[in-house]
């Protein structure tokens, strides 16, 4: 069986170094080093990237990033671009990951001491950054360090639940991004309405997207956001023509969406301009454009279409139990998969997330489906680990429906099958693996759980379709 789920990204070509631990003044500029090891921690590292004008002669904001699957190295290749143009130091964690958090505050400590040990870094500009589960550990960051963060960007998800006062996060700046196709889209909509009720200066930026690390051009748009609100708190030399240049490109992405018909999301770009700049720039046409827009038919339309939208995830969420409690009394009463899909109105959201013309329905429905799976998987995973296989397959045959871009649900179906004893399905669920881009033959070789179908003709065929493969 698989659990380690990582989400694909779009990576860029760049030249990236291993170096060791006492190189401290050796690292390159405008480069990537995809693994610096701790000097105190030795089991500690993480990716670094210093921007080509990087030098000890300044102190230097530094953003330390955490990845839900400890891989360092895909949020600093993400913020490079905005490293480089806004003159940051990014780390990336190769340990923290999604799990217990001890695990992600040992590679908190080790990261932070490690950053003050080499590097020239402004006490007035640290920054932490995170996806998923990520963006949880993010928010820990400066409570666990015992220092002032200067803001957060948390990607796809908020806090931790047991957080607490939000108040705490305090002096930070708090920018959320989200997909509208996220099952998090929610959570972080009602975090921007819990920091009304504070002083927390925050944003969230609802982007056209999945749970994923958002593309660059929104990351690049935080950091921005940060560089602005440095500006008006001070801990930034303040800069009129970067002032004005960041504002100009909001003005034409905002105007932009207006012209391709996206009310909604030139609502929210326009806002975005009004309150970022309020104060330092006059943001009277921002102001005039976001309350002309509010008022048009179109904008009102999407803010009934949304409570319509937020009322039927209410209705999914409550038919989850009743197909929770389907499942758990499957021994008494025979239930298929079929009937769960049915049950969860599955073929009808699938249909809807494909018409990509209407964003906001599409999104709805992957968000709903998306967010069924990542809960039913969870509950797979239980059964499974009690060996209550029958259920597991129930559980993770509504994850391989819904998860199309990975294989990973579809794997721990077939695992779940051939440990049911139940050869043609486990045969069929790998097949969909490898259609999936399952290509680890050492994987199939090595998990004991496929045992029962290793002799089957069809388990031959896919292992031998697979040759050598490459390790994953």
């Amino acid at each position: 069986m698989k659990t380690t789920i990582i989400l694909p990204l779009l990576l860029v070509l760049i030249v990236s170094t291993n170096l060791p631990a006492n190189a401290q003044d050796e690292f390159p500029r405008g480069e990537i080093i995809e693994k610096v090891i701790c000097k105190d921690k030795p089991d500690q590292s993480y990716v670094l990237y210093l921007p080509t004008t990087y030098s000890r002669n300044k102190e230097w904001p530094i953003l330390f990033a955490f990845d839900p699957g400890a891989v360092g190295k895909r949020p600093v290749e993400l913020f490079k671009p905005a490293a480089e143009k806004f003159g940051y130091i990014v780390v990336g964690s190769n340990n923290s990951k999604n799990g217990p958090y001890y695990i992600a505050d040992q590679a908190i400590f080790a990261m932070w001491k490690d950053t003050r040990q080499r590097f020239s870094v402004d006490s007035h500009r640290i920054y932490a950054t995170g996806f998923s589960g990520g963006a949880r550990v993010a928010s820990r960051f400066h409570l666990k360090t015992g220092n002032a963060c200067a803001g957060i960007i948390a990607c796809g998800a908020g806090v931790p639940e047991d957080f607490g006062d939000l108040g705490t996060l305090k002096p930070a700046a708090w920018y959320g991004i989200v997909g509208l196709s996220d099952f998090n889209y929610f959570e972080l909509l009602g975090l921007e309405t819990a920091f009304d009720h504070t002083s927390i200066i925050h944003q969230v930026d609802v982007i056209d997207a999945e749970h994923r690390w958002p593309p660059e051009e929104a990351v690049t748009r935080a950091v921005a956001w940060m560089e602005i609100n440095a500006m008006k708190n001070n801990t930034r030399t303040k800069d009129d023509s970067l002032a004005q240049a960041i504002y100009q490109e909001t003005l034409t992405r905002a105007n932009n969406l207006e012209l391709s018909g996206n009310i909604p999301f030139a609502v929210g770009a326009y806002d975005w301009a009004k309150r970022l700049f309020n104060g330092l720039l006059d943001t009277s046409f921002a102001e005039k454009k976001k309350n002309q827009l509010s008022e048009s038919k179109a904008y009102k339309k999407f803010l009934e279409d949304e409570n319509v939208r937020s009322q039927k995830t209410s209705y999914y969420i409550k038919n989850l139990g009743r197909v929770f409690n389907l499942i758990e009394n499957s021994q008494k009463k025979q239930v298929s998969l079929d009937e769960i899909f049915q049950e969860l109105q599955l073929p009808d959201l699938q249909k809807q997330a494909k018409k990509k013309k209407d964003i906001f329905n599409s999104g709805f429905a992957f968000r709903v489906m998306a967010g069924l799976s990542n809960t039913i998987y969870g509950k797979g995973s239980e059964y499974y680990r009690s060996a209550d296989y029958g259920k597991a397959i129930l559980c993770f045959g509504v994850s391989a429906y819904v998860e199309e871009r990975t294989y990973y649900s579809a794997y721990n179906l077939a695992c779940a099958y051939s440990l049911n004893k139940q050869a043609k399905p486990a045969i069929k669920a790998l097949e969909l693996a490898v259609k999936r881009g399952l290509n680890n033959p050492a994987q199939l070789d090595n998990d004991k759980d496929l045992d029962f179908i290793r002799n089957e003709k069809g388990y031959k065929e896919i292992r031998q379709k697979m040759g050598q493969g490459k390790s994953q």
